[in-house]
């Protein structure tokens, strides 16, 4: 019963194999469930590369842009005829791109915030996992006393049946009391 509940516990049903090697506790308790939760759900991996991934672009979008080389070659004749005409000619040039003043510095705030704002979502991300695993380990604990229940309610049936039946043999009990 714990297994089958914990194959869903706070991974998506695409995902719900158990990581290869990993044993299941004999009583699965909230914090065993938060560990296994925080490492292998696949939701927070994907958050977390994407905190990974907005956490470089600050210093990316304060950057100048790349400069640029060109090599141009100018022909008039139908041939090669370079230094015979005076429309022919090498053209060699470097470029690169100056903004404004503080525009890099606001894209670079712009990618900072940015990268809070993913942050923020990762957090929401861990808190709604979090969530699910106590709602999961609540119904887990839930079904585990209705086991329970059911158990001994079987128990006392099966020693109510026992019961009656050897009284019936002795003729204390009549057929329909078994």
């Amino acid at each position: 019963l714990a297994a089958a509940a914990l194959s869903a516990l706070a991974v998506p049903a695409s995902t719900a194999a158990q990581p290869s090697g990993e044993t299941l506790p004999e009583r699965i308790t909230l914090s065993w469930a938060i560990a296994r939760a925080l490492a292998h759900n696949p939701e927070l991996a994907a958050a977390d590369a994407r905190v990974l991934a907005m956490q470089e672009r600050p210093p990316q979008e304060g950057a100048l842009p790349d400069p640029m080389l060109m090599l141009r070659y100018h022909n008039e004749d139908w041939g090669p005829s370079f230094g015979r005409s005076d429309f022919s000619f090498f053209e060699l040039g470097v470029e690169q791109e100056l903004p404004l003043g503080g525009k890099r510095a606001v894209r670079r705030q712009i990618a900072e915030r940015e990268a809070l704002r993913e942050r923020a979502m990762r957090d929401m991300t861990a808190l709604m996992v979090l969530a699910r695993v106590g709602m999961q380990l609540a119904e887990l604990a839930a079904l585990e006393r209705t086991d329970a229940a059911l158990g001994e309610s079987l128990s006392l049936l099966e020693t109510l049946i026992a019961q009656t039946a050897s009284r019936y043999s002795v003729g204390e009990a009549e057929q329909q009391d078994v």
